[in-house]
């Protein structure tokens, strides 16, 4: 089961592309529409109410528990979402033991007071755009530098903050790799490895590992 973390002053529903194609490659995905960062409820979004959301996806057995395997659970988000997914997984003041692996889609270590990727935290993927116009291609890189192994850093070349992870050419590639990613640490496919390498090194991509 993969935990998705819609980005601020977004819903979930813009990411169906790639939401669509991860839980294609057999997995239950949830993403949920924040209640106070998400534009599918009325009245405008409120950014401090992010730091509830780590807590938000850390919810109790639900619908699905009978169906998913509780060993086998990661948690994924893009720009806020992804200092959510991220708080949940690597900072101290959140971590949810029942996150195996995470990829962080254009996200960032802030806002939240606790240690940052202390060790003994789960395998994580991070993916950027060097030409995003919102967040920095550093706020990854510094991630990964800080992160425990194993660590992957996928670069895409240009790119911008939110098309690469909906809109073709991009976003089939970034699913290829989540999906690989997600194969490897929660599935333990151990032929995996090469997919993802793969897809983290097609002409205007570049995988970095650690």
């Amino acid at each position: 089961m993969i935990v998705f973390a819609h980005g601020y002053a977004i819903d979930a529903a813009a990411y169906e592309p790639l939401l669509r194609d991860v839980a294609a490659g057999g997995f239950v995905v949830a993403a949920p529409d924040f209640p106070g960062t998400s534009t599918a409820y009325p009245g405008g979004a409120i950014r401090s109410d992010s730091l509830q959301q780590p807590g938000d996806i850390s919810s109790k057995p639900g619908l699905f528990f009978d169906v998913v395997n509780p060993n086998a659970v990661g948690d994924s988000g893009q720009s806020d979402g992804g200092v959510t997914a991220a708080a949940a997984a690597y900072n101290t003041c959140c971590i949810d033991p029942r996150i195996k692996a995470s990829v962080i889609l254009t996200g960032g270590s802030f806002g939240f007071d606790g240690q940052w990727f202390p060790p003994g935290t789960p395998p994580v993927m991070f993916v950027h755009a060097t030409g995003d116009e919102v967040n920095p291609y550093s706020a990854s890189t510094s991630m990964f530098s800080q992160a425990q192994s194993p660590k992957y850093l996928m670069t895409i070349e240009g790119g911008d903050h939110l098309q690469v992870y909906v809109d073709p050419p991009w976003e089939p590639h970034v699913a290829a790799a989540m999906i690989a990613f997600f194969d490897l640490y929660l599935k333990g496919d151990p032929a995996a490895a090469q997919r993802l390498e793969e897809a983290g090194n097609q002409p205007g991509y570049s995988l970095n590992t650690g």
